[in-house]
């Protein structure tokens, strides 16, 4: 597996850091994926689209909605520019059966403050699964 990322937001650079243990990707493997962020807005309402290509062809364009300002499930809701965000995830891949091949992801995160929508976050990533 391989894996390169770029922030393409040119407005302001990120300091993002972010790690998947291990490299080697294998079906019903354990992964421990670490990302830390400081956002330069607050998190108070953010929602991020989310488009995969795999091979050139469109195969998902989700939005999710992760804060709302009331009864947020996640924990770095409600977190305030220039304060670190540290998340720690571990995930097996059991169920989806990934074909290998390069797979591109584009993360676009925005934040809604008084009817204005900014971006706070734009990720190009670029996955590759060997067999």
């Amino acid at each position: 597996m391989e894996l390169w990322y770029s922030i393409c937001d040119n407005v302001n650079k990120h300091s993002l850091s972010v790690s998947i243990d291990p490299c080697i990707f294998s079906r019903g493997a354990k992964y421990n994926f670490s990302a830390s962020w400081i956002p330069r807005y607050d998190l108070i309402n953010m929602r991020a689209t989310v488009d995969i290509w795999f091979e050139s062809l469109k195969v998902s364009g989700n939005v999710y909605f992760f804060c709302t300002g009331t009864d947020d499930a996640y924990e770095f809701c409600g977190t305030l520019k220039g304060e670190t965000i540290n998340i720690t995830k571990e995930h097996r891949f059991t169920k989806i059966k990934y074909q290998p091949g390069t797979y591109t992801v584009s993360l676009q995160a925005m934040t809604v403050e008084q009817q204005e929508e900014t971006v706070l976050l734009c990720i190009n990533a670029t996955l590759i699964l060997k067999n």
